[in-house]
Order: structure tokens, then C-alpha cells, then sequence
């Protein structure tokens, strides 16, 4: 995970995954304070990594992960913008960390930043074996953003979702909170 952020993210991968193990990256010292101290994210589940996620990867290029979610972001003046463009160099350095049947989740502050870094991606064939959907919140300008080099219907994740119980994710999806959409 490159944008630790507080640890809810890497709590919910817990919650839902007890076997998996995070590694979750964050330039902000306080971003990971928060985690530990607010969010109890543990060091059983956890991988704390206080580093700028482009040397993270690059000291770290051996693994392979069956998720990557980039969530890396700054403020300025209460907007969020990305730390590290989604460009193609960018791209092809996550991707191919990806395990074969890996899925990146990128998280992009508004359909703008999508659109740009779609752009790239097509034009320099980055995602051609690649399958993208996309999330949104009816009420936040966010596109979340999964690639895998499998399907992921929107029935397919309807069904993974129901699972779950416990979860209001699938309630979302029904009530139209959350719009899910294949792209490619």
C-alpha cells in the first residue's frame, strides 16, 4: 500500500483478509503515528514504512503483491492532489509488481486526473492486457481505479461483495451511493 495514510485501509485488508500481510508506505511520519496510535494497525498484519513510495519500490523490487493500492496524495489549501503522477513511467513500475492475477487499485482525486493519465496509458500501450473499472462516490469527485489482467464484472464484484456480511459496501452499490463501471 504506497499512501498509508491513518491505517484504515490496511485495517480493513486485515479485517476482511486475516492472513494477509501489508506493507504500507508513507513519506508523513504522522500519517503513521496515526495508525499505530488511533487505528491500532499492528505489526502482525502490518509493514510500516516510513519512505517516499517511488524508493520504496525501487529498493524493493523483488516482491510481487496480489494488491497494490496507490493512494499516495498531498494538500494544499484542503485539496488533495497526487504526490506522484499516474504517467506511464509510474505505471510500469506498479504493474509489473503485480503477481498474475494482481490487482492495482489506484485512487485519483477527480474524472480530470484519470482522464490525463488514461491518456498516457493508452497512447504508450501500458494497460492494453489490462481491464479497468472504475469506482465513484455519488457526493466525492474520487475515481478509484482497479486494473487486473482478469475481468472484474460488475456482477463478479457484486457477488465477492455479498460474501461479506457486515459490510455496507454492497448496500452502497444498490442505493446508487457508489457507482461501479468497466472502462476496458
Amino acid at each position: 500500500m504506497l499512501g498509508a495514510g491513518g491505517g484504515a485501509i490496511a485495517n480493513l485488508i486485515h479485517h476482511y483478509f486475516p492472513k494477509a500481510h501489508v506493507d504500507a508506505i508513507d513519506l508523513d511520519k504522522a500519517h503513521l503515528y496515526v495508525a499505530k496510535k488511533y487505528f491500532n494497525v499492528s505489526s502482525k498484519c502490518c509493514n510500516l514504512v516510513h519512505m517516499e513510495a517511488q524508493r520504496w519500490l525501487k529498493e524493493n523490487n523483488t516482491d510481487k503483491y496480489d494488491l497494490i493500492v496507490d493512494d499516495v496524495f498531498y494538500e494544499s489549501n484542503s485539496v488533495p492532489y497526487r504526490s506522484i503522477i499516474a504517467q506511464s513511467a509510474w505505471m510500469k513500475s506498479l504493474l509489473k509488481r503485480l503477481k498474475r492475477k494482481g490487482v492495482l487499485v489506484i485512487n485519483f482525486a477527480d474524472k480530470k486526473e484519470l482522464k490525463n493519465s488514461a491518456k498516457l496509458w493508452k497512447k504508450n500501450d501500458i494497460v492494453k492486457e489490462f481491464h479497468i473499472g472504475i469506482a465513484t462516490h455519488y457526493a466525492c469527485d474520487n475515481q478509484i481505479t482497479h486494473i487486473s489482467r482478469k475481468n472484474i464484472s460488475s456482477k463478479k464484484l457484486f457477488d465477492n461483495l455479498s460474501r461479506y456480511t457486515g459490510n455496507d459496501y454492497l448496500r452502497y452499490i444498490n442505493d446508487g451511493t457508489i457507482s461501479y463501471a468497466n472502462v476496458q
